[in-house]
């Protein structure tokens, strides 16, 4: 299979452009990362980041939002950001034609925002508006807890965007100051994928850089500061079943989820953390579905994935069920760690490569999917992979390793349960977790 010509370009101490050429596409996508995220907030400004994401879309000196929101859409293509917890992304797709005034409008958004005190208390509103949704939400809340109850609160687990009582403290003055001295001067990833020439597509972004520099922020293009992550590296101490939660709230179901400590994602292990994960949750053929859904007709969806950060991961599983069948829904799922625990089939370790090696490949397909994994892996990672690079990850899963990673399911994981039950269903529920890792860890 031909490889897609790609290059990595330090453009500056600050800005690494990634490219890809796809000459067959009549599209372009292009991204702006910023490696700075939730995980560096000061603890006074929990849910700053997020709310400057919403911010940079108010207007510039030269265009209003609707303006901004306009020209990208007469385009015919997609304007959109999104704040995670080591890095936020500001990105775009558009007919090819238009990357230079798509490139143009991003940098301007990034480098010359102009709201004001209105529209700043108005899109604070707005964010205040969107956690009490989420607050709301069981599934909202499943979620959040999911990885702030195995790291109990730290920094990389809380809620991307803060919570209600925190975000209407934040003030204009201070906004703008961590906008300026943190998040602007953090490192940049410049991601395309397009089907320009590589030498075009790095003509046009200096040409752009260039024309940024009498942008009002312009200044951070020459500022290399990497942001201080708030917290160390967050650990699970064991016994990892004390890290456990009950979430009471109102609703038809309970919400479970289970998590044993992952790896960072530039170990050299994670693809054995990876498989492990896809064997148990990932799929119609993984072991939960098959044993919850298939099987008991207990749930409607069981999944499990390697959660990977830069210097931390978690191994997840999670599924909603009746109330009344919470109990056989966690001895089936203790009994199938229990087992997994004691070695993986070495036919499910041939049939999950092929597996991952068919996922990998059809990945590559998007441009936007493209974009965003590259931005993604240079902030996290420090590099980004080709597909042959990729698939040969894929090669390095052997049976030995998942088996080594696979012994931490015979322990009792951190547990969560969201839903209309108390405390003493927790204790039942932890009850039947152990007694079906009891049974799996027997069975012959």
């Amino acid at each position: 299979m031909k490889e897609r010509r790609r290059a990595r370009l330090r453009l500056s101490p600050k800005i690494t452009l990634c490219i890809e050429e796809i000459p067959t596409s009549y599209t372009a996508a292009l991204g702006f990362f910023i490696g700075c995220g939730a995980r560096h907030e000061p603890k006074d400004l929990w849910g700053v980041t997020h709310l400057c994401e919403h911010l940079f879309f108010k207007k510039t000196s030269k265009r209003s939002a609707v303006e901004i929101s306009r020209q990208s859409e007469r385009m015919g293509g997609e304007l959109n950001a999104y704040t995670d917890r080591e890095l936020t992304s500001f990105h775009a797709d558009c007919p090819v034609e238009q990357f230079d005034e798509m490139l143009e409008i991003l940098l301007e958004m990034l480098l010359d925002p102009h709201f004001d005190s209105k529209d700043f208390d108005s899109e604070r509103d707005v964010v205040g508006q969107e956690i009490l949704a989420y607050e709301d939400n069981p599934e909202d809340i499943f979620n959040d807890l999911a990885l702030e109850v195995p790291w109990q609160g730290h920094p990389l687990g809380l809620r991307i965007g803060g919570s209600s009582k925190q975000v209407p403290r934040l003030q204009l003055d201070s906004t703008y100051k961590y906008l300026e001295e943190v998040f602007l001067a953090s490192p940049w990833v410049i991601s395309v994928v397009s089907p320009l020439p590589i030498r075009e597509v790095k003509r046009a972004v200096l040409s752009q850089l260039e024309k940024a520099k009498g942008l009002r922020f312009a200044e951070a293009l020459t500022q290399t500061r990497r942001p201080k992550a708030r917290g160390a590296t967050p650990r699970m101490p064991r016994p990892w079943h004390k890290r456990s939660l009950n979430h009471k709230i109102e609703s038809e179901q309970v919400q479970v989820a289970f998590a044993y400590p992952g790896l960072p994602a530039k170990h050299r292990d994670e693809v054995q953390l990876a498989a492990l994960s896809s064997i148990l949750g990932v799929g119609a053929s993984s072991l939960l579905y098959r044993e919850l859904r298939e099987k008991a007709g207990l749930v409607y969806h069981a999944s499990a994935s390697h959660q990977a950060f830069t210097d931390a991961g978690l191994v997840m599983g999670q599924w909603s069920c009746g109330i009344g069948t919470f109990e056989e829904t966690a001895f089936r799922s203790g009994e199938i760690c229990g087992r997994l625990s004691r070695g993986v089939d070495a036919s499910d370790i041939d049939y999950m490569k092929e597996c991952l090696t068919g996922a990998t490949k059809m990945s590559f397909d998007g441009l936007r999917g493209r974009m965003d994994a590259m931005g993604r892996q240079e902030i996290i990672i420090g590099r980004s992979f080709d597909l042959s690079q990729t698939l040969g990850e894929v090669k390095k899963i052997r049976k030995s390793a998942v088996d080594r990673y696979a012994k931490m399911l015979g322990q009792m994981p951190s547990l969560l349960m969201v839903g209309p039950l108390g405390k003493r269903e927790m204790l039942r529920l932890g009850a039947a977790w152990q007694k079906g890792l009891n049974e799996g860890l027997s069975r012959k």
